[in-house]
């Protein structure tokens, strides 16, 4: 009885329970959401002071050398000290979250140069990055 219904409620919290990121003003809400998980409750970290939002391989990924490297989303403050936003993300996901929330908050988003790579072979597949385009003018074709 009960115990299968707590087997039914572990497995609705990792099937259908998603991470949900909400910015206020002054604050970033983490939780998991729709199931209430009282194993892992809303993370809230406090906006004054934040510098920048930067993404981190764990230090199991590293020393495990993992097929997927894992990443953890870190919240870089005045005073030196970093606070965990979000772990356990595939670099992607990291990658996009770190870039969003700096833009949302209007912290220092320059791009990281060192995770570019090169879209020359993209180009060369018929690939062209909508940046590289020009519109040029159609000529008219008037009828005198």
């Amino acid at each position: 009885g009960l115990f299968t219904l707590m087997l039914y409620y572990w497995f609705a919290l990792v099937a259908y329970n998603k991470t949900h990121i909400e910015v206020s003003d002054t604050e970033i809400n983490v939780s998991r959401k729709p199931f209430p998980n009282f194993l892992t409750p809303t993370h809230t970290i406090n906006l004054a002071g934040i510098e920048r939002v930067r993404y981190e391989e764990t230090a199991a990924s590293r020393k495990e050398s993992y097929d997927t490297p894992r990443y953890n989303v870190w919240a870089e403050v005045v005073d030196g000290n970093r606070r965990l936003l979000v772990g356990d993300l595939v670099e992607d996901y990291a990658v996009f979250l770190s870039q969003r929330l700096n833009e949302y908050l209007g912290l220092d988003s320059a791009p990281d140069a060192s995770r570019l790579q090169d879209d020359e072979g993209d180009a060369e597949d018929g690939y062209v990055p909508e940046e590289s385009l020009s519109q040029s003018e159609s000529p008219t074709h008037g009828s005198d």
